[in-house]
């Protein structure tokens, strides 16, 4: 084996731990959130609740203050301003930029409200999509990058991963159920965690790593 296969594969390796460890991180911090509350499911969450016309309004902030409790983060913040690029944790006057599998530049996603840097470097961010009522057409997105936003490549599907947060408390990797969101050759990578877990944590010869 080549000297160039040995790095890559050393780096598939690598991804896959620590997309597992961001994984289990995120889940653990849901699972905590809902043994606070005493909740079977989100929809029970004291930042599910009335606001306006919405009955089941999902307060974004007050769901970032729980996520926060269970959390081992040096640095914490938002994004208030509307982006079509997914920021992370990337300072606002940063020129850098995330891409998706097929190398084009990430736009069109909407903004990341919330993130963190964990003390393992990794960077951690939400935004909800959908109506202002969490119902079945509205879910949480959670992002997780690797390795933080201050190193590259900043790419979905090598260090930018994507999962949902569903009513029932459930964390799950971002389907593939979009056309250009598949984790295949020429396509966007959004659901690459999802082929990550599903392949049995491991990076396969179909798996679009540039």
């Amino acid at each position: 084996m080549t000297l160039p296969a040995l790095i890559q594969n050393y780096q598939k390796a690598q991804a896959v731990s620590q997309l597992k460890k961001s994984y289990a991180v995120i889940q653990n911090a849901i699972e905590l959130i809902r043994a606070d509350n005493e909740g079977s499911d989100m929809l029970a969450m004291p930042f599910v609740h009335k606001q306006w016309q919405h009955p089941q309004y999902f307060d974004v902030n007050m769901f970032a203050e729980e996520f926060s409790k269970h959390l081992n983060y040096m640095e914490h913040g938002s994004n208030d301003t509307y982006s079509t690029d997914i920021r992370m944790c990337l300072p606002a006057d940063s020129t850098k930029y995330y891409k998706f599998a097929n190398g084009q530049r990430q736009t069109a996603m909407g903004i990341v409200k919330k993130w963190w840097i964990l003390n393992d470097g990794s960077c951690i961010g939400i935004r909800d999509i959908g109506s202002w009522t969490w119902d079945d057409n509205t879910h949480i997105i959670i992002y997780v990058d690797i390795n933080g936003s201050d190193k590259n490549p900043n790419q979905f599907g090598k260090d930018l991963f994507s999962f949902e947060l569903k009513q029932s408390g459930k964390v799950i990797p971002n389907p593939d159920n979009q056309a250009m969101h598949g984790c295949r050759t020429g396509y966007q990578g959004i659901s690459c965690a999802e082929k990550i877990i599903n392949d049995g944590w491991q990076i396969k010869h179909d798996y679009p790593w540039k």
